[in-house]
């Protein structure tokens, strides 16, 4: 393999140090974003004015970025996405085997028991119902990521069809999450134990 020049080294440098840069700006749009969602609810969306303020850019730095706010709110809604995927692998691959159903409805429905969760994502979905043509897209994204985190654990507990069994389960604690965060009432203790006996009931008589 062919060493690079110095000057090949200054180049790659430059775009390096470029990207850090971009990558550190979008992450500051994403965060600022948010907050100034949450902070609005359901009342008022944030301006793009004010996401740039926050965020110490210009609107020359936004647009570099994002064509639109949509394109933003779309981002955020991607990030967060991700961010929870992430959270309920954790806690299932952390489970023991036979408490991974527990902890995979107890992860899912957090989103909307936790206050500080629950006021971010309703203004997150509130958003994106107004800005995104792509907002079903999206939901069904979510839960294919999620309910591939169920697979295995169910084809451990002796499914025989574990894919449509996880698709089911994710369906319903999914929908239970979004209830719960549109009628702003947290799931209680009763509830998330109720929606786990329903689940598993439906693996009984598979």
């Amino acid at each position: 393999m062919t060493e690079l020049s110095l000057a090949q080294r200054a180049a790659r440098r430059a775009v390096d140090a470029r990207v850090r840069t971009s990558e550190q700006d979008v992450r500051r749009l994403l965060d600022v974003g948010l907050e100034l969602m949450t902070a609005g609810g359901t009342d008022a969306p944030p301006r793009i004015a004010d996401i740039v303020k926050a965020a110490g850019l210009s609107n020359q730095a936004f647009y570099r970025y994002f064509a639109s706010k949509e394109d933003l709110v779309a981002a955020i809604v991607d990030d967060g996405e991700r961010r929870l995927v992430a959270y309920v692998q954790r806690q299932v691959e952390a489970a023991p085997a036979d408490e991974c159903l527990r902890v995979f409805v107890e992860s899912v429905t957090s989103q909307a028991s936790d206050p500080s969760i629950a006021a971010a994502t309703r203004a997150v979905l509130w958003n994106a119902s107004r800005s995104l043509d792509a907002t079903g897209a999206r939901s069904r994204q979510l839960h294919e990521l999620l309910a591939a985190l169920l697979v295995e654990p169910l084809r451990e507990r002796g499914s025989t069809d574990p894919e449509r069994d996880a698709a089911v389960i994710t369906g319903a604690v999914t929908s239970a999450m979004l209830d719960a965060l549109s009628n702003n009432r947290p799931p209680s203790a009763a509830d998330v134990e109720h929606l786990l006996a329903f689940c598993r009931a439906g693996l009984a008589r598979t």
